[in-house]
C-alpha cells in the first residue's frame, strides 16, 4: 500500500481522529489523501499529503473533466500546489 484515502471527513471529532491515522500512515511512509466536499483547504487538513475539494456535480463533471469544480491539490514541503485536470487522464 502506498497511500491511504479517506472519503470525506464527518464532525470536527472525527476530523481529529482521521488526523491520528494519517500520523500513523506517515510513521510507516505510506502517503494519505482526503476528499472532501469542502469548498476551500483548511488548515486542519495540512497532514494529509493530497486533498481533493469540491462536491461531485454531475453535470460539470469528473476530477479529470476540464469543466469540474472539484480540485486536487498535492502537499509539498507544507505548500499546497493544484493538480491539472489533465493529469488524471
Amino acid at each position: 500500500m502506498t497511500c491511504l484515502c479517506f472519503l470525506g471527513e464527518g464532525s470536527a471529532c472525527d476530523q481529529h481522529e482521521l488526523l491520528h491515522y494519517v500520523e500513523y500512515a506517515h510513521a510507516k511512509n505510506v502517503k494519505s489523501c482526503l476528499y472532501t466536499g469542502k469548498e476551500q483547504l483548511e488548515d486542519w487538513m495540512h497532514n494529509f499529503d493530497y486533498v481533493k475539494i469540491g462536491k461531485y456535480l454531475p453535470q460539470r463533471g469528473p476530477l479529470w473533466s476540464e469543466t469540474t469544480n472539484q480540485r486536487m491539490y498535492v502537499r509539498h514541503h507544507e505548500i499546497w500546489f493544484p493538480l491539472k485536470p489533465a493529469m488524471f487522464r
